[in-house]
């Protein structure tokens, strides 16, 4: 699926400020600024994470009362018990709330339910079963914010119910002793997107005096860190700090059960990334869950024996091939049920069941769906009457909120923007579903949602350095909220380019510019390498890194998108066209008048693309002038590109503006007539290359405000307008070419465009239409034929002829030669950088 780029231009003055302040590059300063860090203490903040920095955890909503009822307990020797859910996030909470309570020499028990049998969060059987043996207080972790019933039943039971969860809130609020939740709507803690593990941290760290908590965080934060990871929560504030440090304590962790996963993932001897937990070790802890029972995890991640963790270890692995396997045969069945249905194909919200689909994989199925087909997709597994499964979201998307709307059809229902778990009748299916696609697809009609990508700057290989990757590894760890820096680079040649991987999934491509080689990756890109072979140039998405192997460490890009360099719906012949038959040549009295270009307002360096992007998008109402068929298909890709605006819009025409259009549309205009536009309707007069004559700035200067007129300029600019004049002012042998064919063709009628593709089929790409259209103006003004054009149509006789043309005797030759001259002083004075 192809995918819109967004250039996420950075507001330039804060990036200079922190730039100096903190001693950072100008392309990581443009990094920072577009994550929301654009002041310098914040800056500095972001780049330390300390520890220190965490919140008062008291902040939190019903914290005092949970730690006064926990300290009771304690001292009264009551039964607690941990109550978690089966994925990363729980058990990891449950693991480091055991680890505590054992660490402080109080012995409590846990509890997390069966997937299979009796699905999420807290169920009166279950609580029924802890109070029997003869629990006095449940804390839940990751779960317990829908359970309102459930913990009215605990309390006609005799037990105490502290919650702590991340969930979204529903109206009816479950009445426990206490409840910690950020997203509380009377809390007035911080920081609102902690994961449960992360509010599970917090009550460790109320119950702990500071000064030893200062210590032993470091006991828990690895776990923490997995668990913030796995549960996709932005990787900001207090998730950051967990995050940084727990990945730098995770292979020297004295958790023996990290330590074991590390080596059946293959990690030991690796550096640990989000990325990493992410994709190869969180899934292990989650197969306990999906096809066993959470319990195996927590024993993993609490254990003391380096055999039993060991053991343990490579039991999820193999529970975790299993599921592998699983997930694919659902998967491919998803995908055939929704390629077979005409209805799915065209539905807003994919929703699809089947009997027999394990509800343990089922939620890593719906991701993959949604990101295949970029929809919300719910997956559900049908098990006597009753679907139970998992939903995924797209970016932009609200789950919650909208599913929040069918609220009447669920038997259990919970999750945030991004995923949800649910429960409900098969007979509410088609209502459900039909429900939903109406809601969501008004929501995605309104908002437009199409996969994009957004990109920080644009770079040139000499941008790219062993320091500028050290530098963006100090902005890791990397995820929601904090997404790995992207940079955009233009028009580069490919070498050596091939697949790799299983299935040829993956692409590995030579990146060649100035000489010098790097060597680029993009994974799960494979299906790209067509469009790299037969492009001459390619544009890609990328962020820079170190491939280490065999102890050598190089930079490598890893590659997010890839572009042929040439618009991909421009036909390039029809293009070229309406180049030419739009070139205006007028001279008059005043074409060689000399031009105070001081009145222009010039960017002069490399950056042109980039500086052009920042202007557009801190301004509105602009209008681009563009002359030369090189830079006005640099424009034309360009335009592929949106800018942090994303309903601006761009509007291309030739000579003059045809149509006004959206209002906030950037109008670009190829071969501009000077006389005809109607500057004052503009905000600013961009010129992005150099008039073919000294007229046309004096033209302008006499039709738009000097203060809103612009000039993007970088050495060798006027190289192109050159290539121009030299491909429309035929030589003698070119005309000699012209009249050969005219004459051994014999037609009375011919059109520009035949005689064009004739020429060029005989003598390659060498004649566009204006030049022929030259050569037959001067072919009349040396009485060598005559012609009359009508539409297109050229009604042509040749005259009997005996002696030599002189081209220099010809009006139209003559013009083009004053023409010529009279860009030459252009040239002149940009190549030698006299324009100021």
């Amino acid at each position: 699926m192809k995918k819109t780029w967004i250039y996420n231009v950075a507001d330039s003055e804060k990036a200079s400020l922190l730039e100096e302040k903190i001693e950072v590059s100008q392309v990581v300063s443009k990094v920072l600024v577009n994550r929301g860090i654009d002041e310098v203490n914040s800056a500095r903040k972001f780049l330390d994470s300390s520890l220190s920095d965490l919140h008062d955890p008291f902040l939190l909503k019903g914290m005092q009362t949970a730690v006064i009822r926990i300290n009771d307990a304690i001292q009264k020797k009551e039964s607690i018990w941990i109550y978690g859910d089966y994925d990363v996030d729980g058990i990891s909470s449950t693991s480091i709330l055991l680890k505590f309570f054992t660490s402080i020499n109080y012995v409590v028990d846990f509890y997390i339910p069966d997937r299979l049998e009796e699905g999420y969060g807290l169920k009166c059987e279950s609580i029924k079963r802890i109070k029997e043996q003869g629990a006095d207080l449940i804390i839940t972790v990751d779960c317990g914010i829908t359970s309102y019933e459930e913990v009215e039943y605990a309390k006609k039971l005799g037990l105490d119910i502290i919650i702590t969860d991340h969930h979204e809130c529903q109206e009816n609020m479950p009445k426990a002793i206490a409840i910690i939740n950020p997203k509380q709507t009377d809390c007035n803690y911080p920081f609102k997107h902690l994961c449960g593990c992360g509010i599970a941290l917090k009550l460790i760290q109320a119950l702990t005096p500071n000064e030893i908590f200062a210590k032993t965080i470091f006991d828990y934060i690895d776990l923490v860190a997995m668990a913030t990871v796995a549960d996709i929560v932005s990787l900001v504030d207090e998730n950051r700090i967990f995050v940084k440090h727990g990945l730098n304590h995770f292979k020297d962790s004295k958790n023996k059960g990290i330590r074991e996963l590390l080596i059946v993932c293959g990690l030991k001897n690796e550096k640990i990334t989000a990325g990493r937990i992410g994709f190869t070790i969180a899934p292990r802890i989650n197969a306990a869950g999906r096809i066993r029972n959470a319990s195996m995890a927590v024993r993993l991640l609490t254990t003391n024996d380096t055999e039993e963790a060991k053991e343990l270890a490579q039991t999820l692995d193999e529970e975790n091939k299993k599921r592998q396997v699983i997930e694919a045969a659902i998967y491919e069945e998803a995908v055939h049920i929704i390629e077979s249905s005409e209805k799915l194909k065209n539905d807003a919200f994919l929703v699809i069941h089947k009997e027999g689909w394990h509800h343990g994989v089922v939620g890593i199925v719906a991701s993959r769906i949604a990101e295949k087909y970029y929809k919300p997709t719910m997956i559900l597994g049908l098990e006597n009457g009753i679907l139970k499964g998992s939903a995924r979201s797209i970016p932009g998307f609200n789950l919650f909120s909208t599913m929040s709307e069918c609220i009447e059809l669920f038997e259990k229902f919970g999750g945030h923007e991004q995923a949800a778990g649910l429960t409900l009748k098969l007979e509410n299916i088609e209502v459900f579903a039909e429900k939903l696609n109406k809601i969501a697809s008004e929501i995605i009609k309104t908002k437009k949602l199409t996969p994009e990508i957004k990109f920080d700057a644009i770079l040139a290989m000499t941008d790219i350095s062993e320091e500028l990757v050290f530098e963006i590894e100090r902005l890791e760890p990397f995820g929601i909220g904090n997404p790995a820096p992207k940079f955009m680079y233009r028009a580069i040649t490919a070498d050596r380019v091939r697949c790799v991987g299983k299935d040829n999934k993956h692409i590995k491509i030579g990146l060649v510019d100035s000489k010098k080689y790097i060597d680029g990756i993009g994974f799960s890109l494979g299906a790209k390498i067509k469009i790299v072979k037969e492009a001459k140039t390619i544009d890609i998405l990328f962020t820079p890194g170190f491939n280490e192997y065999k102890g050598r460490k190089k930079i490598q890009l890893l590659i997010r998108d890839i572009k042929d360099t040439n618009n991909e719906n421009i036909k390039q012949t029809d293009f070229e066209r309406s180049y030419y038959n739009t070139i205006r040549f007028e001279s008059s009295s005043d074409a060689m008048r000399e031009v105070d270009f001081t009145k222009i307002t010039w960017h002069l360096d490399d950056s042109k693309n980039e500086k052009l992007y920042e202007h557009l998008a801190l301004s509105s109402k602009s209008i681009i002038l563009v002359n030369t068929l090189e830079k006005a298909k640099h424009l034309l890709n360009l335009a592929r590109v949106s800018l942090n605006k994303k309903e601006v819009s761009f509007l291309f025409d030739f000579n003059d503006i045809s149509d006004k259009g959206d209002s906030r549309a950037i109008h670009i205009v190829i071969n501009p007539n000077i006389a005809k536009i109607q500057f004052n309707s503009y905000n600013s007069v961009i010129l992005f290359d150099l008039f073919f004559s000294l007229e046309d700035y004096n033209m302008l200067f006499s039709r738009a405000e000097h203060n809103k007129i612009i000039g993007f300029y970088e050495k060798g600019d006027e190289l192109y307008n050159s290539r121009v004049l030299d491909s429309i002012i035929p030589t003698r042998k070119e005309l000699v070419a012209i009249y050969k064919h005219l004459k051994e063709t014999l037609c009375s009628t011919y059109t520009i465009d035949k005689i064009t593709k004739d020429m060029n089929a005989q003598y390659g790409n060498l004649f566009n239409s204006k030049i022929i259209n030259h050569a037959l103006e001067m072919f009349r003004d040396g009485s060598l034929l005559e012609y009359q054009n009508n539409n297109h149509v050229i009604t042509l006789k040749l005259l009997n002829v005996n002696k030599k043309i002189d081209l220099l005797r010809l009006s139209m030759y003559t013009d083009l030669l004053r023409y010529q001259e009279s860009f030459n002083k252009i040239k002149n004075r940009f190549s030698a950088g006299g324009i100021l």
